[in-house]
């Protein structure tokens, strides 16, 4: 247990003496707002039509993340969103063969990912 110097602290009160604090290594650990490195990287070896219809997946998570109140991962991850983008699901069977979507996700979300899919085509 270090005991504070008393005679230092007084100073330091009084403005005599200064401290000096290091960096909050969790402020330096953010990321910037937008895209992963997930998204970054599945950006990196699509198409540019595969990353338009991404970036409007994207977009869409963002709305409906929004709407119902959670996290934009706990729609789809990027990875997800990624491989239907490659893939171009067009209903809820084939929504359901990408990774990361279950069952009760490709029901939930299949008609607007088709609409999607069909307004990017």
């Amino acid at each position: 247990v270090v005991v504070p110097d008393a005679e230092a602290a007084r100073a330091l009160f009084r403005g005599d003496r200064t401290l000096m604090l290091r960096a909050d290594p969790a402020a330096t650990r953010k990321r910037a707002k937008g895209k992963s490195r997930v998204a970054a990287q599945a950006l990196a070896d699509m198409s540019e039509r595969d990353q338009i219809l991404f970036d409007m997946l994207r977009s869409w998570r963002t709305e409906t993340a929004k709407t119902r109140g959670v996290p934009p991962y706990v729609i789809f991850h990027d990875r997800t969103l990624a491989e239907i983008a490659r893939e171009r699901p067009v209903d809820a069977d084939e929504l359901r063969l990408i990774s990361g979507v279950g069952e009760k996700k490709a029901q939930r979300y299949a008609e607007d990912v088709s609409r999607i899919v069909g307004e990017a085509a």
